[in-house]
């Protein structure tokens, strides 16, 4: 199998190190997103050192009449210069019921009409050091270091169009598949992305290397450090290939894996001692070159469209299902190990239904109690019933609770589905 998508991974940036001067224009690609009514965001990048100038404009459409206050995420260790707006008045940081992180919420001196358009703009300065990895030769920009202005909260979709100038020398750059990357020489770059999401998703990395497994029954590329072994690099590859044939097998024929890409951090796992999902990609590290840790994140190409905000155990609970009927096969002790360690720790749980996304023992909850939950559904009505259940969840978009147990009920009717929903809300 040829594997001919892999360029868009690698952008190798050979400039000179912060060489000139920081642009004090925005780069507004705002029309577009009026022209087409949704929300846009326009980054416009710089780096110089140890610090990276961003200026933003977020444009908003309003399909009703809107308040004159409006809350923005943005992470407050970051040094605003200046927030504006029409009809700007001023701006404070706030809290809101559910979520532990701060708001920036900006008040306005009138309310916004219906079918209009309204651009609020940030001059910031992020340290790299700080709030980032520089030190270790890794940049992470995502939605997880709160690192652009996210309007209303963090299930916001827009567009957006990053303009980079004074990329760092001796990085390379990537994003989602699919999105457009435009190197233009000299450190300068655009990435655009015209369909709406979630975030604005870069990664650095100093020194990184390209690598593919010419062998895999679908692509599989690496992407890590030039230190790295490519003995490594074949054993992560050998793992993701195994883990994404099985599942294709066993539940992929509702939507199968095409390929995959595995991204390896320069950090220790001491640093970044997590891993994490995105479309068709796993951003992970050498240290954690196992089945379980793999298996679990690659899970998510089909949990990852549930309800994350209301009701989490929906991703996890499955997503380490998915892992353990893998390890069942390809490593069972690990997978008795596991299961010993979750019952032991399942012990005066909160309740897997209604658990709040930031409770104290939410982590339990959402990975451990909800997985032995659907282990023991597993037993009682069968794998080749719970494959089904896996299939048609994401066949018929089941992304909450309640679509859930009406799902299993039509499987395996209603008595054990009440059943179900009584033991996830420990009746």
């Amino acid at each position: 199998m040829k594997h001919t998508h892999f360029l868009w991974l690698l952008v190798l940036i050979c400039c000179s190190a912060f060489a000139g001067t920081i642009n004090n224009s925005f780069h507004n690609k705002s029309g577009e997103g009026r022209n087409k009514k949704k929300d846009n965001l326009d980054l416009n990048l710089s780096f110089a050192g140890d610090s990276l100038f961003v200026k933003a404009t977020y444009t908003h459409y309003f399909t009703k009449t809107d308040a004159d206050s409006f809350y923005f995420v943005l992470n407050p260790a970051f040094a605003i210069k200046s927030i504006k707006a029409p009809g700007y008045l001023k701006h404070s940081t706030a809290f809101r019921q559910g979520r532990p992180f701060p708001f920036i919420l900006i008040k306005l001196d009138r309310q916004q009409r219906k079918e209009n358009f309204i651009d609020f703009q940030f001059d910031y300065v992020i340290d790299l050091v700080k709030t980032n990895h520089i030190k270790s030769g890794w940049l992470e920009l995502n939605v997880d270091k709160f690192w652009h202005p996210i309007f209303n909260d963090i299930d916001n979709s827009f567009t957006s169009a990053v303009h980079v100038e004074n990329f760092t020398a001796g990085y390379s750059l990537l994003s989602y598949p699919d999105i457009k990357v435009e190197s233009k020489g000299n450190g300068i770059f655009d990435v655009i992305n015209n369909t709406p999401g979630k975030e604005v998703y870069l990664l650095a990395g100093r020194d990184m290397k390209a690598w593919v497994n010419k062998e895999s029954r679908i692509p599989v590329y690496v992407f890590g450090n030039k230190n790295i072994s490519d003995s490594v690099f074949q054993s992560i590859s050998n793992r993701v290939d195994t883990i994404t044939a099985f599942y294709n097998e066993k539940f992929g024929y509702s939507a199968p894996i095409k390929k995959m890409t595995m991204v390896l951090r320069n950090t220790k796992r001491k640093e970044l001692g997590f891993q994490q999902y995105r479309p068709e990609m796993v951003l992970t590290g050498t240290e954690f070159n196992d089945y379980g840790n793999f298996a679990h994140e690659i899970a998510h190409y089909w949990w990852n469209d549930a309800d994350f905000l209301k009701e989490p155990w929906l991703n996890e609970g499955f997503a380490n299902y998915s892992m353990l009927i893998l390890l069942e096969q390809y490593w069972p002790r690990e997978a008795e190990r596991i299961i010993a360690q979750y019952k032991k720790a399942n012990v005066k749980l909160s309740p897997v239904s209604g658990t709040a996304l930031f409770a104290k023992d939410a982590y339990s909850v959402y990975y451990m109690k909800s997985t032995l939950l659907l282990l023991e559904l597993d037993i009682k009505i069968g794998r080749s019933k719970m494959l089904e259940l896996l299939a048609k969840r994401i066949s018929k978009k089941v992304n909450d609770e309640k679509g859930l147990i009406k799902l299993l009920a039509k499987i395996v009717g209603s008595n054990i589905a009440d059943e179900f929903e009584r033991k996830l809300k420990n009746d």
